[in-house]
């Protein structure tokens, strides 16, 4: 037990406090012990940052470019993981050192940008670019509108008027 935990246990048992003021003591107290507990799940959860060895930041690298080749059908995370020569921990906290987002939220965003250009760029359907990337064109009109707060649709009628 950790010497805060034990100092507030000793406390709470050894306390002189009058009678009448005992509730709101207590109350204190029991704030300070969720704090106390707050605090240490928090740690609990904190990664312990490292530095990446080159032989790590080359599998992360490839699993990037996995990722980007195969983004219509994405290998799930255990398969890329041992695809690239990690273990699955090591590829999600590694990935979000490195690139700063998790492996699938990297993966949304990235698909997300490819269809933003293709609408730009390229004259295709709203439903060949969803499809092209591995969405029905229903969760990718979802997505795309949460992420650029446009509708494809827009997009590309903008394109075509340009």
């Amino acid at each position: 037990m950790d010497n805060a935990f034990l100092a507030l246990t000793t406390q709470l048992f050894q306390t002189s406090v009058l009678e009448p003021l005992k509730p709101l003591y207590y109350s204190g107290k029991a704030c300070e012990f969720a704090s106390l507990s707050l605090q240490y799940l928090y740690r609990l959860k904190e990664p312990i940052h490292r530095s990446l060895s080159q032989r790590e930041k080359n599998s992360l690298n490839q699993a990037k470019a996995i990722l980007m080749a195969e983004m219509d059908t994405p290998p799930k995370l255990e398969i890329l993981a041992s695809r690239v020569g990690l273990n699955t921990r090591k590829l999600t906290l590694g990935f979000r050192q490195l690139f700063g987002d998790s492996v699938y939220g990297w993966l949304q965003e990235y698909r997300l940008q490819t269809t933003y250009n293709m609408l730009l760029n390229q004259d295709i359907s709203v439903s060949s670019v969803a499809y092209s990337i591995g969405y029905t064109p229903a969760h990718f009109s979802v997505a795309f509108r949460k992420r650029f707060s446009l509708l494809p649709g827009d997009v590309r009628r903008a394109s075509v008027r340009a």
